[in-house]
């Protein structure tokens, strides 16, 4: 089967290029799954990446030069349980290079986006700063993968974080959910400054 969550971009050029997961050719478990296709639909090219465990990817975003990057997860490769994940690739589907950002136990980067100064910024959460629970994860790397600032956001809630923004004052914003109790989750927004500190954040929820 083939599974994908949000993962499309118009391609440089004409027509699209999206990211999932796939099982039916996986070499482990899921692997993820890349393709482009033309204005048409009709398919150019088709990739794969995984390795013995689990692999996911959830985003993809264009560089300035078209190179692509892809945001998710793996279970095979990097030191943690499962590490949040990056690739970049040329246009054509050609691997540059991939990443993975691990601390002791699991992170996933769930959205990735250029931003002005030639980097990037990536959300998703990480379980290794808190008690037993996930935290929301925000990280910019360069052009080459490297991270040059890695902030977290939460308290004793579980927090993660699916989308990021860069802001017209430079900063980021990013939307996510805090999960509070089996019935209880709000919608939540946080605001940073272009370093990732904290400004402010909204909850949007019920008791329910």
């Amino acid at each position: 089967y083939y599974f994908i969550r949000s993962g499309l971009e118009l391609a440089s050029g004409n027509g699209y290029v999206f990211t999932g997961y796939s099982k039916t050719s996986a070499a482990g478990n899921e692997d993820i799954w890349f393709a482009r296709t033309n204005i048409n639909g009709d398919t150019v090219w088709t990739k794969t990446f995984g390795g013995s465990g689990r692999e996911f990817s959830f985003s993809i975003a264009h560089a300035s030069n078209g190179d692509l990057l892809i945001a998710g997860t793996t279970e095979s490769f990097g030191a943690g349980e499962s590490d949040a994940l990056i690739i970049r690739m040329e246009g054509d589907g050609d691997f540059i290079w991939t990443k993975t950002y691990e601390k002791l136990k699991k992170e996933c980067f769930y959205d990735i986006k250029p931003i002005d100064d030639g980097c990037f910024i990536a959300v998703g959460y990480t379980e290794s700063f808190a008690n037993n629970d996930y935290s929301a994860w925000l990280v910019k790397i360069d052009a080459n993968g490297d991270t040059l600032w890695t902030k977290t956001f939460g308290d004793n809630f579980d927090e993660r974080a699916y989308s990021v923004l860069q802001t017209s004052d430079g900063g980021f914003v990013f939307t996510g959910l805090r999960h509070k109790s089996v019935w209880d989750d709000d919608l939540w927004i946080v605001k940073t400054d272009e370093n990732g500190n904290f400004l402010w954040s909204k909850n949007y929820g019920g008791e329910h």
